[in-house]
């Protein structure tokens, strides 16, 4: 019945919604507490020109500016990066580049990269730009985004009511969220130019 597939349609648009305002926060770029935009050349997590390129002396170059990185009182972090995130647009590079065992972009032929990097696809950062990538590190080594609900929710809820008046059926979403940056050093843009 139509009726029964509404509150799954429902969650599904809320997961879209979620999705589209985290990745708002990774595009958007935000001011951090230190007044500095979260990817910015002084957090040493922002490369540029030629060599942000998605090939292995980027991925490489990144892979560093994150092992570098440090806290506060100067102790290196030594963040290891799992994740690489591509726009659509950069799919088929970032596997050829990262997945493949042979590598065209690699002297050797072989992707020193191999089984080290989970590719994301998000086809929302096309928008924003076809060429930009970005490597995250390991969840369990440091906090990036934070991404909660309010008094506990674990997602949307969905109401469902009868109404005798219209004799029909409305029904209420609940979602309250939010997403917000907490620590630039697990994130690295590559503006893939």
């Amino acid at each position: 019945m139509a009726f029964d597939r509404v509150p799954g349609i429902l969650g599904a648009r809320a997961a879209i919604k979620e999705n589209k305002l985290a990745w708002a926060i990774i595009t958007g770029n935000p001011t951090m507490s230190d007044s500095l935009a979260l990817f910015h050349a002084t957090h040493a997590n922002l490369a540029t020109g030629g060599g942000s390129v998605l090939a292995e002396a980027g991925l490489s170059a990144g892979r560093t500016a994150m092992r570098k990185q440090t806290d506060p009182d100067g102790t290196i972090l030594n963040l290891v990066p799992k994740i690489l995130i591509v726009p659509a647009a950069l799919e088929t590079t970032a596997y050829r580049n990262v997945v493949a065992s042979v590598s065209p972009s690699s002297a050797a032929g072989v992707s020193p990269f191999q089984g080290l990097l989970e590719v994301i696809v998000e086809p929302i950062l096309d928008a924003d730009s076809a060429l930009s990538w970005y490597l995250a590190a390991d969840l369990g080594q440091i906090d990036m985004l934070e991404h909660a609900y309010l008094s506990g929710q674990s997602g949307p809820a969905v109401q469902t009511f009868y109404d005798a008046k219209f004799d029909g059926v409305l029904y209420r979403v609940l979602h309250d969220f939010g997403v917000a940056p907490i620590d630039f050093r697990g994130l690295f843009k590559s503006a893939g130019s």
